[in-house]
């Protein structure tokens, strides 16, 4: 069971990038997120990725029909996105020389709302 849930809004930073598996595809982007500190107005930057089943190819459209869209059409740079994330990872690297050391996290996310 998992007790883990967390809420962000905000908005595309750029286009999410989308990676086919044999049964399943991962759509990765990152979401700005504006937070108020006392005086300071701060922009939060979060990894996200959303998993989905991958889907059979769509039925070749009539004339005058659009495309049949999926959710990477949605993912564009800009749109606003209220999003539930259901587990987080976190992964540790250090730069060449060792002098340095980086975190990376990343939410998983449940589900999508666009506005």
């Amino acid at each position: 069971m998992n007790f883990f849930k967390a809420f962000i809004t905000g908005n595309l930073v750029d286009d999410a990038t989308t990676t086919n598996y044999e049964d399943r595809t991962v759509h990765n982007f990152t979401v700005a997120s504006n937070i108020s500190k006392s005086t300071k107005n701060m922009v939060q930057y979060i990894n996200c990725a959303f998993w989905t089943k991958k889907k059979e190819a769509p039925a070749k459209p009539k004339e005058k029909e659009e495309p049949a869209k999926t959710i990477g059409d949605y993912l564009k740079k800009g749109k606003g996105v209220s999003l539930i994330c259901s587990s987080v990872k976190i992964t540790q690297s250090e730069n060449d020389d060792q002098t340095k050391s980086y975190q990376n996290v990343t939410f998983t996310i449940s589900d999508i709302d666009f506005h």
